[in-house]
C-alpha cells in the first residue's frame, strides 16, 4: 500500500468567518457580518448575522464561483426571496476564490477546518485588520464595540444585575452574532466570581457576589479593566479548577464502574 505526504491548512472559524465577510461585503457592496460554524463532521456553513441576503446577492455570488445545478439548488431559497446562509458548497467555493488554492479533501472539527492536499504554493490569505478580534467562531471589529463607560453608564441606570449586562450586550449578538462576555465563576477573597466583558478599550472584569440567585447583583463599584497578568491570573486560576474537578470527575467515575455502574433512581 502506497502512503503519501500532502500539505494540509487549518483555519479556525473565526478566520473563516472574517475572511469571507470581507469578500462578500466587498462584492455586494454593503457591509455583511457572517459567521462560520460546524454542523457535524460533514457540513459547516456560512450565515449572515446582521441581515438576509436577497435572491439577486446569492445569484451575484453564484456567478461568481461559476456554480452548477447542484450548488444552485443548495443554496437558492424555495420559498422566500432571502436567506441568511449560503450553504456549504457556495462557501467552499468562495473560500477557494478567496485563498487562491483549491485542495482535495476538508475534516470538520469544532474548532476549525482541516484543508487537506491544498497547494501551499498558491495560498493567499488575507490580511487581518489589527482591530479584529477573532474569538468565538466571530470575527469582532473592536472599534464598533461599546466603550468600557457605555457599558458602566448603562449597567449603572439599570438595576445592575446579571439580566441587565445580557440585555446590554445583546446589541453585540445582533451585530456579531455573539453576546461577547463570559462567566468566570471561581471566587476569589473579594468575590464569588466574574463576567468579562469584550469592551473597545479591552476586556472589563465586572464582579458579582450572590451565587444563589441566577440573576446575580452585579458589584459595579468594583469593576476593572483587564490587563495582560490578569488574564493569565484567570486562566491559571481556570486551569487549576479544571484539573481539581476533572480529577475528581475521574475517580467519580472509576468508583461508580467498580459499584457496576447502576444505581436506584431516587
Amino acid at each position: 500500500m502506497r502512503k503519501y505526504l500532502k500539505n494540509a491548512l487549518r483555519l479556525n472559524w473565526s478566520e473563516i468567518s472574517y475572511y469571507i465577510s470581507g469578500f462578500i461585503s466587498e462584492q455586494l457592496g454593503r457591509n455583511i457580518v457572517c459567521k462560520a460554524s460546524p454542523e457535524d463532521d460533514n457540513y459547516w456553513d456560512i450565515a449572515a448575522v446582521n441581515t438576509q441576503f436577497t435572491r439577486k446577492e446569492l445569484r451575484l455570488l453564484l456567478g461568481l464561483v461559476y456554480a452548477n445545478d447542484f450548488i444552485y439548488h443548495e443554496s437558492l431559497p424555495e420559498e422566500s426571496d432571502k436567506s441568511v446562509s449560503l450553504g456549504m458548497d457556495l462557501s467552499e467555493a468562495l473560500l477557494k476564490i478567496i485563498i487562491s488554492s483549491t485542495w482535495h479533501h476538508r475534516s470538520i472539527y469544532e474548532d476549525g477546518l482541516w484543508l487537506i492536499g491544498i497547494d501551499e504554493k498558491s495560498i493567499k490569505l488575507p490580511r487581518i485588520n489589527t482591530t479584529t478580534l477573532l474569538i468565538d467562531n466571530c470575527a469582532v471589529d473592536t472599534s464598533m464595540l461599546m466603550s468600557k463607560d457605555m457599558i458602566m453608564q448603562k449597567l449603572d441606570e439599570s438595576h445592575g444585575k446579571y439580566s441587565d449586562l445580557s440585555q446590554i450586550c445583546n446589541e453585540n449578538h445582533i451585530r456579531f452574532g455573539n453576546q461577547l462576555y463570559w462567566h468566570f465563576p471561581l471566587p476569589d477573597s473579594r468575590h464569588s466570581g466574574y463576567y468579562l466583558v469584550l469592551a473597545k478599550e479591552g476586556v472589563l472584569s465586572i464582579p458579582y457576589d450572590s451565587i444563589s440567585d441566577t440573576n446575580e447583583k452585579l458589584e459595579l463599584e468594583d469593576a476593572f479593566m483587564c490587563s495582560w497578568s490578569d488574564m493569565i491570573d484567570f486562566e491559571k486560576r481556570l486551569h487549576e479548577y479544571s484539573h481539581h474537578t476533572e480529577k475528581i470527575l475521574s475517580i467519580l467515575e472509576d468508583y461508580l464502574e467498580k459499584q457496576g455502574g447502576v444505581y436506584d433512581n431516587i
